[in-house]
């Protein structure tokens, strides 16, 4: 029995190129005419962007620590079904995972699970022979994890490729199915949290596709993927860990529809675009309309809203255009007063807040639901997994409920919050609070997969339904302020 074609586009260490070889790999195949399905290892919403991208269809986050193997294992093959060939671009180097681990919810956990062959992406920009110690190191140090092939990034000559070539024969017996040069392949636009999002970056992916090709053996990058195999059973200690909170399984939220025609606003633009595709599937199987708007463009929110779901991506970015766009701030201060359910995050936190903070110390007046004041700074603020428990009963679920998520940002509040609006208690040393949460609103810096909750998004539709016979819901309209 042969298992879907797979192979694993990974890296000795973040900004190797994984991304620009993967969604090059994409878009090749793609042209080719196979069926192509994007996955992303680790949190991530923007190289899957460029996934999307090159392939047309949306490309899904695998994340053991996020979700559980199970999930995993349910979200890769129901993502195949209609698929031929999957392409996963793993995060940072190949055994990088959480902290205090071997390799957990690293890409290497992710090839293992999956019995996936790893094409690895060397740069090879200051090294000559010493290459072949590193592909040597990469083979060796797990067996479990099948070291397929080598791409070497940012060779300098042809004398530069053949003294690498040589040394990876001579001590391995890992073959080199592609040589990059510098400047070889055109470059993804980067920023601060990584890459540019492909909607903004507007990056020629057809282009990178064909450079690639040209690069690459594409053939036998194929033929590995379609000799994976069958995938492997799961390990009894991944089954035990899956009867944990942390992944119940899509099909408690997607095998039926919970109710009909709950109405969830999605704030989505170039501010706001970080959403995992799980997640949205997640919310319309199970019976929720989603109501696209933009917050830059759009003069108010959409009407009869149960819910308005801002999500993170780059509201400072956009801060003097979310700041001018006056009607959609004042609608979405009316929708706050009216009792509309919120839910913010990370960027959206910033867009709920009194004012932004630019990094060059420009200040922006935004929503002023919440009463915080975020800047910018010039360095990383937050980057990590976090484990949590809800203080109070929220929008997400009762006070005591525990979940996973995840941090990134360079923004930072200007001032504390008070204890007594904290959304989450985090776990770690001491106490550490996190958020805003009161009883409609529940805004944080932190991402949580909420498709790995399925009673989360049930307990949504159940305090939406609450609501709407509520006093304080009668009559409403969207009529914004005039403030």
């Amino acid at each position: 029995m042969t298992g879907p074609a797979r192979i694993v586009v990974a890296g000795t260490a973040s900004g190797t190129g994984k991304t620009t070889i993967a969604t090059g790999l994409m878009a090749t195949f793609a042209a080719q005419g196979l069926r192509v399905q994007g996955f992303k290892v680790g949190p991530d919403y923007i190289d899957p962007t460029y996934h999307r991208a090159a392939t047309g269809r949306p490309s899904y986050n695998l994340d053991t620590w996020l979700a559980g193997p199970i999930m995993v294992r349910q979200r890769f093959e129901t993502s195949m079904r209609h698929a031929d060939l999957a392409i996963i671009e793993g995060v940072m180097g190949l055994f990088d995972g959480r902290k205090g681990t071997r390799d957990g919810a690293s890409t290497a956990e992710i090839a293992r699970l999956l019995n996936a062959p790893v094409l690895l992406v060397l740069d090879v920009a200051h090294m000559g022979q010493s290459a072949a110690a590193i592909v040597a190191g990469f083979q060796r140090l797990d067996p479990r994890v099948r070291l397929a092939g080598v791409i070497l990034n940012r060779l300098a000559s042809t004398d530069h490729e053949a003294t690498v070539r040589f040394a990876i024969s001579e001590w391995t017996d890992v073959p080199v199915v592609g040589t990059v040069w510098r400047d070889g392949i055109l470059a993804l636009p980067a920023r601060y949290l990584g890459l540019v999002p492909a909607q903004e970056s507007m990056a020629n992916i057809q282009a990178l596709g064909s450079i690639v090709a040209r690069h690459v053996d594409v053939d036998k990058v194929l033929a590995v993927a379609q000799s994976a195999g069958p995938l492997p059973e799961l390990p009894d200690e991944h089954v035990a860990d899956s009867a944990q909170p942390v992944g119940l399984g899509l099909t408690s939220v997607t095998g039926r529809k919970i109710v009909p025609h709950i109405r969830l606003g999605l704030a989505y633009d170039d501010a706001f675009s970080f959403y995992y595709p799980e997640t949205l599937e997640a919310f319309a199987n199970t019976g929720i309309e989603i109501v696209p708007f933009s917050p830059l463009a759009d003069p108010v929110p959409p009407a009869d809203v149960d819910l308005l779901y801002f999500g993170g991506g780059f509201p400072e970015i956009f801060a003097a255009q979310l700041a001018e766009n006056r009607s959609m701030l004042a609608g979405v201060r009316a929708a706050a007063r009216r009792g509309t359910f919120i839910y913010a995050e990370c960027g959206g936190l910033m867009y709920l807040g009194e004012h932004c903070i630019d990094a060059a110390g420009k200040s922006y007046a935004l929503a002023g639901i919440l009463p915080v004041i975020t800047q910018m700074g010039t360095e990383r603020a937050q980057l990590g997994y976090r484990e949590l428990t809800m203080l109070r009963d929220t929008v997400l679920g009762p006070a005591g409920m525990r979940l996973r998520g995840h941090e990134f940002h360079w923004s930072r509040l200007l001032h504390p919050l008070p204890r007594k609006y904290a959304a989450y208690r985090l776990d770690g040393p001491g106490d550490i609070w996190e958020g805003y949460a009161s009883e409609t609103i529940l805004a944080s810096y932190i991402h949580v997969p909420l498709a790995a909750y399925p009673h989360t998004i049930a307990w949504l539709v159940e305090r939406c339904l609450a609501r709407r016979g509520s006093p304080q819901m009668t009559g409403r309209n969207d009529e914004g302020d005039q403030t």
